[in-house]
């Protein structure tokens, strides 16, 4: 019988490591959110550059200028 409060003890040492690293994961994030928010800005700038020249492209193909 003196397994038992041992083995209590280790699970309630194993709750607080793991709480701890929760803990510490949790502040972590901020700068994870901060990180996608400027690749979904970065993505933003992207596709608008994208659709001008697509726009663009389309108008010439459209419209072509005479080389004369």
């Amino acid at each position: 019988m003196a397994t038992l409060p041992l083995l209590l003890g280790l699970l309630i040492v194993i709750n607080l490591v793991l709480l701890l690293w929760i803990f510490l994961y949790q502040r972590s994030r901020p700068s994870q959110v901060v990180g996608l928010e400027v690749l979904v800005e970065r993505s933003n700038g992207l596709q608008k550059a994208l659709t001008e020249q697509f726009s663009l492209a389309t108008a010439d193909m459209a419209f072509p200028r005479s080389s004369s």
